[in-house]
């Protein structure tokens, strides 16, 4: 019940679709270049995202879906493999 009374009282914000909304198109250049922290920020930038999450492919994520967020996976050599939001 106590569970239950603090997630009714906690606020949540979903960014909506549209402006603000992330778009990792513009950062795919990026693809194949080692993960430095200036090219992830530029990643950040470019996709208009909010929220930036660097992993490697093999690590676990979270599967929740925010649309102020990009996604940068590099692989075991911090070479960014892939770019997208969500």
């Amino acid at each position: 019940m106590i569970l239950i009374a603090f997630l009714m009282m906690v606020e949540t914000h979903i960014p909506e679709f549209g402006a603000g909304a992330c778009s990792a198109k513009s950062s795919q250049h990026l693809v194949g270049k080692l993960a430095t922290a200036r090219r992830v920020s530029i990643a950040k930038s470019r996709s208009n995202a909010k929220v930036v999450r660097k992993h490697r492919f093999d690590q676990p994520v979270t599967q929740d879906y925010r649309t102020d967020r990009v996604n940068v996976v590099t692989d075991k050599r911090n070479v960014i493999r892939r770019i997208s939001c969500g």
